[in-house]
């Protein structure tokens, strides 16, 4: 059952939406159909929202994921002994700890948005169909 204030969806026996209080009602006249489709699209804008939020965190993940692996090279030193010149790895140096923190905040960043954009892209989809069943009229409450 949805809730016209709120256009969550309820438990079928439910009389008060857990979600916001408001009384639940078992067959729907056209104002109230229309308030469900407006309440369910604002809803789905503000998925949308969360939605360009994740991708923002895949970029900017792996913007930082790139720079840390840059910084891994740059964490290559050039060593010489006995007139030979060789890159030697340094975990002690600058460009190392710049690279961990770049290569530990992309991974974080990406999966953060791939979690975001997976979880908004299936509550779009719902919206979707709610909305397209509101409109056909094969929508039923219960």
């Amino acid at each position: 059952m949805y809730c016209i204030e709120c256009a969550r969806e309820n438990d079928k026996d439910a009389k008060i939406c857990a979600f916001c209080g408001a009384e639940l009602h078992e067959h729907l006249d056209d104002a109230q159909m229309r308030k469900l489709i407006q309440m369910t699209h604002k809803r789905e804008n503000v998925s949308r929202e969360h939605f360009n939020g994740g991708l923002v965190s895949l970029v900017l993940g792996a913007i930082f994921l790139i720079i840390g692996i840059l910084f891994i090279y740059l964490s290559f030193k050039t060593q010489t002994v006995a007139g030979h010149s060789s890159k030697v790895f340094s975990a002690t140096c600058f460009e190392f700890y710049v690279a961990l923190a770049g290569i530990i905040s992309g991974s974080v960043l990406i999966i953060r948005g791939i979690i975001i954009v997976s979880l908004e892209k299936s509550r779009q989809n719902k919206f979707a169909r709610l909305i397209a069943s509101l409109r056909n009229k094969t929508f039923k409450q219960v």
